[in-house]
């Protein structure tokens, strides 16, 4: 079947090509990644919230956004100065965190969802977070573009959004320089 031919494609990317993407690779993957997994630790919604630093998506205004799957991208929380380096700065001066069409930081309000659930709720919410990278790599790859996950500063990553989550995992998508070994 076609999703295990995307499998079987399915490899880290270690070098984006800094491009333009297209609009799907944004629109189409990241929403259906970020669909609700079926489960008890939050049967009416996610345990998670996105927020992509989008750098080069074809008709998408480079900035940050928290993105809701319903609704897409909310309005730009504001650009950096140069949004590439910023993103590589925030994964560890990774290269890829900046060279990639966008980067997504998973995060969760870590005490709100202990409060709530306990050790069990940030175990679910780790598991959550790799499946939706999971998902988002092999979108990336059934259309035509590769995705990697990334290790990041989690205080720089709070400082930079202002938000009250914590990160748990950071992807970043885009146009590979080379095809991935699978």
């Amino acid at each position: 079947g076609r999703i295990e031919a995307v499998i079987l494609r399915r490899g880290s990317v270690r070098r984006f090509l800094p491009e333009r993407c297209d609009q799907a690779l944004l629109s189409w993957a990241l929403a259906a990644a970020v669909r609700r997994v079926p489960w008890d630790a939050s049967p009416d919604a996610t345990l998670i919230e996105h927020f992509v630093n989008v750098h080069d998506i074809d008709g998408v205004l480079t900035g940050t956004y928290r993105f809701d799957g319903s609704a897409g991208l909310g309005s730009s929380m504001g650009v950096a100065e140069d949004l590439r380096a910023a993103s590589a700065s925030l994964c560890l001066d990774q290269d890829s965190g900046g060279a990639s069409a966008y980067t997504v930081f998973h995060t969760c309000d870590l005490d709100e969802l202990f409060a709530r659930s306990g050790d069990r709720g940030y175990r679910a919410v780790q598991l959550e977070a790799g499946i939706v990278a999971g998902r988002l790599a092999l979108n990336a790859v059934a259309l035509g573009y590769g995705a990697t996950g990334l290790t990041f500063f989690d205080v720089r990553v709070v400082e930079f959004l202002g938000a009250t989550h914590q990160p748990l995992l950071a992807t970043a998508v885009g146009a590979a320089s080379r095809r991935p070994s699978p």
